[in-house]
């Protein structure tokens, strides 16, 4: 009887994924930070954490067997669909198909741009404006790339409205060709031209799509460059499989490289992820096979990146300066902060350190947990010795760190709560369809639709509700579970670039929820849900 039983459970054991419970394990701990968690609405209120003991974790004994039911169930979903979904010969109409996509997804987006003319100016751009003009000095804060864009919007001064009507239209042009250019590509990979349909609607009807089309700032075209990168990384898989690298992915490689390095300061690290993934799920076809074209490949994305790197390290010739340090350090500061703030363990000494940075009376009138940059920003922050004494600085925090382990840990899990929660979601920086109300009134939203007819969209646009940012995170992790359950490890690569993204936001957010920050997760949606189905048939486990 023994031994039956033993079988039995031994058997059951068998079944469990390791993954998924690892994945459901996470999740669960996830879900029970996220309810401790207190949002009141704004990054600039008094948000907290609620204290919690160890006998809650309980919970946790019935979320984990919860989560991973689910998971399986979607998994299950998946291998029922993979065959009603893909591997349809779309050849002979995908062409007219995007061809028509295009044209109505272009109207609707002009309605936006109508409703909301000349775009939602947002206060980063207005900064890079006034870089550009010289009424401010000329720093790499904004990115470089993206200021001298608004070159542009310069050519029409003193006539602002132009200007930036004609780069909201630009942006609006580049977003719906590439949305149009993924419908293309779901089609060309097989995916059922009806679940291409719902795609075109969904990239139509959820509003952070035209909103975002409207919105000048310099995440939308950041995020759209990446959304391309991200579909020509997971082309490269396939022509590696087949030994050979076309000379226009060579040039799409290095053109994609140049855009994502300069239109964000951590675009140099979603790169050079990307390439050394490629590289090492691919080292042994490279050194026990000759890939065509590997080597030119290899030799241009060195150049590039170097070439990169030596004009970032040249823009103070040009008379661009840094971007400030203190940018980086958000969470560190709001760390030592919160100590300051409780009255954690500080010692004399260490509190004088402190006090030369920014007084702890400061520290404590300022101190939000999902903001820096109200430290940062206060009258009394010494900046200048801040630089001076950064290994005095960073020795400071280890201390602290080890003197007020659980403070840290809040203080992280609250700066960063707005991208692996659900509840923390507000207004800041979650779209910017309307112009930013700081702007002096010299660009204000004109509702040309309104104005002209009896017809006014303006509240229908606007975004109903909130999302969070962790809620896309969390969306394209379960995706990637799926994808490394049902196909070839290898096309894990595509969800390198997203994700490599969140990772910087989640080591250096000033905010601890702004959706702007990682709306290439937002942007990468349908693929996410398409992606597992779209590979799995190639997977060995498919017909186990």
């Amino acid at each position: 009887m023994l031994k039956v039983k033993s079988e039995k459970i031994s058997s059951i054991l068998k079944k469990i994924s390791i993954s998924r419970l690892i994945f459901s394990s996470i999740f669960a701990l996830a879900i029970f930070y996220m309810s401790k968690i207190v949002f009141l609405g704004y990054v600039y209120e008094e948000n907290y954490m609620e204290k919690f003991y160890f006998s809650e974790y309980k919970i946790l004994l019935l979320w984990i067997p919860i989560i991973y039911l689910l998971l399986y169930l979607i998994e299950r979903f998946y291998k029922t669909i993979i065959t009603h979904i893909t591997g349809v010969d779309n050849s002979k109409y995908k062409k007219k198909f995007c061809v028509i996509s295009f044209i109505i997804m272009l109207i609707l987006y002009i309605f936006y741009f109508l409703t909301f003319y000349p775009g939602g100016v947002y206060i980063d751009t207005w900064t890079a404006l006034e870089m550009l003009t010289g009424k401010i000095e000329f720093t790499s804060q904004q990115p470089v790339l993206y200021t001298l864009m608004l070159n542009i919007v310069k050519t029409f001064l003193p006539d602002y409205y132009t200007g930036f009507a004609i780069l909201t239209a630009f942006q609006v042009i580049l977003m719906v060709s590439i949305l149009t250019y993924f419908i293309y590509w779901i089609l060309d990979k097989g995916i059922h031209p009806i679940v291409a349909f719902f795609v075109v609607a969904f990239f139509m009807f959820f509003r952070l799509f035209p909103l975002y089309s409207v919105s000048i700032w310099k995440d939308t075209p950041f995020s759209l460059i990446l959304f391309l990168f991200t579909l020509l990384i997971i082309d490269t898989i396939s022509e590696f499989k087949e030994n050979k690298i076309s000379v226009s992915t060579i040039v799409k490689f290095n053109i994609l490289t140049l855009f994502t390095v300069f239109l964000r300061s951590n675009g140099i690290y979603l790169v050079l992820a990307s390439i050394i993934t490629l590289f090492i799920c691919f080292s042994k076809k490279i050194l026990k096979e000759k890939v065509i074209n590997f080597k030119w490949f290899s030799i241009s994305l060195l150049i590039t990146i170097i070439i990169c790197m030596i004009i970032q390290h040249s823009l103070v010739l040009l008379g661009i300066k840094e971007s400030p340090k203190v940018e980086m350090l958000a969470i560190p500061l709001q760390q030592i902060s919160r100590v300051v703030a409780v009255d954690g363990n500080i010692s004399e000494s260490q509190k004088e350190l402190i006090e030369k940075v920014l007084p702890t009376e400061n520290i404590k009138k300022q101190y939000r947990a999902l903001l820096a940059d109200k430290i940062k920003w206060d009258s009394k922050f010494n900046e200048k010795y801040l630089y001076e004494h950064l290994p005095e600085y960073f020795k400071l925090w280890f201390e602290l760190l080890l003197q007020n382990p659980s403070e840290y840990v809040i203080s992280y899990l609250l700066e960063t709560s707005g991208f692996w929660t659900f509840n923390v979601v507000g207004p800041e920086a979650y779209q910017s369809a309307v112009t930013w109300e700081t702007l002096n009134n010299k660009v204000q939203n004109q509702n040309l639709i309104a104005d002209n007819s009896n017809f006014d969209f303006w509240n229908n646009m606007l975004a109903v509700g909130y999302y969070s940012g962790g809620l896309f995170f969390w969306i394209t992790a379960i995706s990637g579970l799926i994808t490394f359950r049902l196909c070839e490890k290898k096309y894990l690569i595509g969800y390198v670039i997203p994700l490599t993204l969140w990772l910087t936001v989640m080591v250096a957010t000033p905010m601890g929820q702004a959706l702007r920050y990682v709306y290439i997760l937002v942007l990468i949606l349908p693929l996410n849900l398409l992606y597992p189905a779209i590979f799995a048939k190639e997977s060995i486990k498919i017909n186990k």
